[in-house]
């Protein structure tokens, strides 16, 4: 039964990949349909073919973490661990590569606001990017209202956070938290909405394997008015912001993050 259960799930994984791989397959096509057509003119626009190139590479690179997020939830349903490749890379890129990279159909019209000073870290990049994608694609599918993704560190580690407002003011509440980060963890009230919860499952593998910790805030019963919850394993201070009902947050130490436990600020570059 629970092998089946796993096909089941593994299924609706790969049927969900295959419907996305649409938008990126038809940006690569329409690009390079685009190019050729400007190759056979005898002075053909530059400006105008590095934009379709630039389409081209991205729609490629959507492709690519595409691949990489089956690859990574079929690891967590057979059970393997995470391989990681630590390179320096800007926590900024990251975030704005995860933005960057939504499903048009939940991400059309939505406000999504990146706030951090900019730092270098040592991480997986292209998996860190994957874990981002899935969280703030989460946001924009689950919540009605502005999407905020904060980075910060406090102590000797670093916290990234995607806030969202809830849907029609309700953000999750501590028992509908318990029930996610696991296999086959998905809300009833989220039943009719595309996904199988191994994004999230995958998301504190890739957490794990960078040694720190994937975890939700927000409020016990889900609304401003009761008291507030975390979900981590470790004490931390609290990054949930006023006027938003549910964070995802992403701990790691610095040691692990950061070359020599060195943060690079740029900010004031």
């Amino acid at each position: 039964e629970q092998t089946e259960k796993m096909l089941h799930i593994l299924s609706q994984a790969i049927g969900g990949i295959v419907h996305d791989l649409g938008n990126p397959l038809t940006a690569v096509q329409g690009g390079a349909e685009t190019l050729q057509f400007f190759l056979q003119e005898s002075e053909p626009d530059k400006e105008m073919m590095q934009e379709f190139a630039a389409m081209i590479t991205d729609g490629a690179q959507m492709l690519n973490y595409l691949r990489l997020s089956l690859m990574e939830q079929t690891r967590v349903l057979e059970g393997k661990p995470v391989p990681v490749e630590l390179k320096p890379t800007s926590i900024k890129h990251i975030i704005e590569a995860g933005t960057h990279y939504q499903k048009p159909r939940f991400a059309v019209g939505r406000h999504i606001v990146l706030h951090g000073e900019e730092m270098e870290v040592c991480v997986d990049e292209m998996r860190f990017i994957t874990v981002f994608m899935n969280l703030i694609g989460n946001a924009l599918k689950y919540s009605d209202g502005q999407v905020r993704v904060t980075w910060q560190t406090k102590g000797e580690q670093v916290f990234i956070a995607v806030l969202d407002e809830g849907q029609k003011g309700q953000g999750i509440s501590q028992p509908q938290a318990e029930k996610l980060f696991v296999p086959f963890g998905r809300l009833d009230t989220h039943a009719q909405v595309e996904g199988t919860g191994l994004g999230l499952l995958s998301v504190r593998k890739i957490a794990e394997a960078h040694k720190g910790e994937v975890y939700i805030e927000g409020h016990s019963d889900g609304t401003n008015a009761s008291a507030t919850f975390s979900t981590a394993q470790g004490t931390y201070p609290s990054v949930l912001e006023e006027g938003f009902l549910t964070a995802f947050v992403t701990a790691c130490p610095l040691t692990v993050l950061s070359e020599a436990g060195e943060v690079k600020d740029f900010s004031a570059a």
